[in-house]
């Protein structure tokens, strides 16, 4: 049988995982936002470039190359709410859960050092809502 700190450090390094995978999801598209902008500013380049042409295949080609550039900003916009609204309310949500359904967020479960994947972490029958626990200055306390 696990012992209640191995029970409660599965089920964080669960969350932690599930998080850090979030984290690793924003990095990446932070990359590809870097990527998609040096792009788009060789583009424009290229564009002011054909903008001294005369000819009709010149404006053809900016006119083409004009849509890629709107496309590629529309498409960093996108990656940019991805990475600054929908993936921090992913994490909050994860926190906000009640995996185990004890009355307890997995974010109090983390701060309980109880597993948020079990209701009751020490297997004595109780709830960890309702179970005693340790804060960090070893006082025992109750809700």
């Amino acid at each position: 049988m696990k012992t209640v700190e191995e029970n409660a450090l599965g089920g964080k390094e669960k969350i932690m995982n599930e998080i850090n995978l979030q984290d690793w999801v924003a990095n990446e598209v932070q990359e590809l936002e870097k990527t998609v902008d040096k792009t788009v500013k060789i583009l424009e380049e290229k564009i002011s470039v054909l903008k001294t042409c005369k000819s009709e295949e010149a404006k053809k080609n900016i006119e083409e190359l004009a849509s890629i550039i709107n496309a590629a900003k529309e498409s960093i916009q996108e990656k940019e709410y991805l990475r600054d609204y929908i993936i921090p309310e992913k994490k909050r949500d994860e926190l906000s859960k009640d995996y185990d359904g004890d009355g307890l967020t997995n974010y109090e479960e983390l701060q309980r050092g109880t597993n948020p994947y079990e209701r009751d972490s020490d297997h004595d029958g109780i709830d960890d809502k309702d179970d005693k626990y340790k804060d960090y200055d070893d006082n025992e306390l109750e809700r």
